[in-house]
């Protein structure tokens, strides 16, 4: 991770992050070390379900570089992310719905690994089943209130690339979950619908 220090304030209501057994506040957080090349001020909140930077400040120090695109763009802020999110992550009782802080202490690694995505790589089929059909259902959702390219839209709700999406609709047209597809636009032929 980051050497240096890091400062984390809590704010805001508590909102589940997706699926996991944790929620979260929205954290504003401060990096600074040498690991990185700008002192970092972020606000991190759940937003559908995903922990996510919402505001980011990024400082010059005195003897370091300006701050630019390229910078910027190098800065590993997904780990960033899932770090602040790891702290400032709250256990959800399942029964009742109420949510403990607990804190990660020395244990920050597990709640990472909790909290990374799993992305659905043929090494995790669960994964990926999973995120085939999330694929699906957002695909007939979007197909359906009239959006005419959806797979954009799916790629940035679900932080993948198109073209995975892409690859994900073709695989669920083969498993039967999506119609055949219809030529020159988006959308499923419902008769060789096979499940």
């Amino acid at each position: 991770m980051v050497s240096g220090s890091m400062h984390i304030q809590f704010g805001g209501e508590i909102t589940r992050i997706g699926e996991s057994g944790f929620a979260m506040p929205e954290a504003q957080a401060e990096f600074h070390g040498p690991d990185l090349p700008y002192d970092l001020q972020m606000t991190v909140a759940v937003v559908h379900g995903q922990p996510v930077c919402t505001e980011l400040t990024a400082a010059r120090r005195d003897d370091g570089p300006p701050v630019t695109r390229r910078g910027l763009n190098a800065l590993p802020l997904d780990r960033l992310v899932r770090w602040v999110a790891a702290q400032a992550a709250m256990k959800v009782t399942h029964g009742l719905g109420t949510v403990a802080y607990e804190g990660p202490g020395g244990d920050v690694r597990s709640v990472l690994a909790e909290l990374t995505p799993r992305r659905g790589r043929h090494s995790d089929p669960a994964a990926r089943e999973d995120l085939t059909r999330k694929v699906v259902t957002a695909y007939r959702e979007l197909l359906a209130s009239g959006v005419r390219q959806p797979k954009p839209a799916i790629a940035r709700e679900l932080s993948i690339s198109p073209s995975y999406v892409g690859a994900l609709l073709a695989e669920a047209r083969q498993q039967g979950l999506l119609g055949a597809a219809i030529p020159g636009r988006a959308g499923e032929s419902r008769s060789r619908l096979t499940r």
